[in-house]
């Protein structure tokens, strides 16, 4: 199962980071010939079950965030993982703080970060009662060891009566 392919371009190549939590690894892929021809560059994370992996650059630091099971009574839908590396490539050094936020309204990642009116906006599923409920827009203000630091922006939610019922990812070009 491979799903949620966070796609990025950095220095001049595309690259691909899909979830594939069932096998508990992470592996970052690298263009051959975009969109169709893909290769595995690294293994980013080895044995652990992570989802919805996404990957920000801040201040020549790369971070990772991932809804995660491996925390003690932790679920994809409610936990938040991070790891930070100083090149894309890794080493992945895991947060000694993690799970570093266990809430269902804003743990899970739901695409890609973005700028925004000079602001990095981060994505997030609100899995409360079930899974694509909604999803939240927050702006980050700074992310370390302990987390992102947000503050609520929007919500997008579902309109039952246009037969619309889920939310679940946002990711936006430009």
């Amino acid at each position: 199962h491979l799903s949620y392919p966070n796609v990025f371009r950095f220095d001049e190549h595309w690259y691909m980071l899909p979830e594939s939590s069932e096998r508990r690894d992470l592996i970052l892929y690298r263009a051959r010939s975009f969109p169709n021809d893909w290769e595995p560059v690294v293994q980013l994370l080895t044995n652990v079950r992570v989802v919805d992996a996404t990957l920000h650059r801040d201040n020549g630091t790369w971070w990772l965030m991932a809804g995660s099971a491996d925390s003690p009574g932790g679920a994809f839908d409610d936990t938040l993982h991070v790891y930070r590396a100083a090149a894309l490539t890794g080493p992945w050094i895991a947060s000694p703080r993690n799970a570093v936020r266990s809430d269902p309204s804003c743990s899970r990642p739901a695409g890609p970060l973005f700028r925004w009116k000079g602001k990095w906006i981060r994505p997030v599923q609100d899995c409360r009662g079930r899974y694509g409920r909604a999803l939240h827009l927050l702006a980050l203000a700074s992310i370390d060891d302990s987390g992102p630091h947000e503050q609520l922006l929007a919500t997008v939610c579902g309109d039952e009566r246009a037969g619309v019922t889920c939310t679940h990812t946002y990711s936006r070009v430009g």
